[in-house]
């Protein structure tokens, strides 16, 4: 029986009544359940689900991302390494999450996404930040995921993404990388503001500033692969 949102009380009890993988009865006899455990059906993921404390959207989700993480986790080595990689553009890195495989949670992968970027050398982040197309443009080594990430900023007007396109190239020339930011649900006045804010930085510390946001955005691109 497969759980539905008919009411936070229906929806847990149904929840609650989804038949075990495993052995169960079946006119009198008792037969064995071919589909494994922790198989396609939904599971409330934690007591605060079942005991109705969290919406049951919330609890689905909880869900979902275990589930990706299951499927993320039986990949083969070279397979994940390919779906980091378009998270993250550098090889250091998406080997090592790979091979911390398997994780249980989302949040344990997360954990260990932090590890590796703490021994990455500055080269590795600008190989990462590389990847990039630059703000208001099309292209880099996920332009699919980068046009959805930008589309608030894509609809800005004219003018200001004119004015966006000079000072990114205006960044560059006195950082030498492209100027990142997470850009998700930001207008394009919203992002150039920040440009000119970050311009004061010296080199050093827009390093980390740019190093930060590239974690942000590695976070939500992982959260969207293992949700998708």
């Amino acid at each position: 029986m497969r759980c539905r949102e008919l009411g936070s009380g229906r929806f847990l009890r149904d929840c609650a009544a989804a038949p075990r993988a495993g052995n169960r009865r079946v006119g009198g006899h008792r037969r064995t359940d071919p589909r494994p455990a922790g198989g396609d059906r939904p599971r409330v993921a934690s007591a605060a689900c079942r005991e109705g404390r969290r919406q049951p959207s919330s609890c689905n989700v909880k869900v979902f991302l275990i589930k990706g993480i299951a499927s993320f986790n039986a990949l083969p080595r070279a397979d994940a390494e390919e779906q980091l990689h378009a998270c993250f553009a550098n090889r250091v890195w998406t080997s090592r999450v790979a091979g911390g495989r398997p994780y249980k949670t989302f949040a344990q992968l997360l954990a260990a996404a932090e590890l590796a970027w703490r021994d990455l050398s500055d080269a590795a982040w600008l190989e990462a930040f590389a990847a990039h197309p630059r703000i208001g443009e099309a292209g880099g080594h996920a332009p699919a995921t980068s046009e959805r990430e930008q589309s608030t900023v894509m609809e800005g007007s004219t003018a200001t993404l004119t004015v966006l396109a000079a000072e990114n190239r205006e960044y560059e020339a006195r950082f030498g990388h492209v100027f990142l930011v997470a850009a998700s649900g930001r207008g394009a006045d919203e992002v150039l503001a920040a440009l000119r804010e970050r311009m004061a930085n010296d080199p050093a510390t827009e390093l980390r500033v740019a190093a930060a946001e590239q974690r942000k955005i590695t976070r939500l691109r992982l959260e969207k692969l293992l949700n998708a």
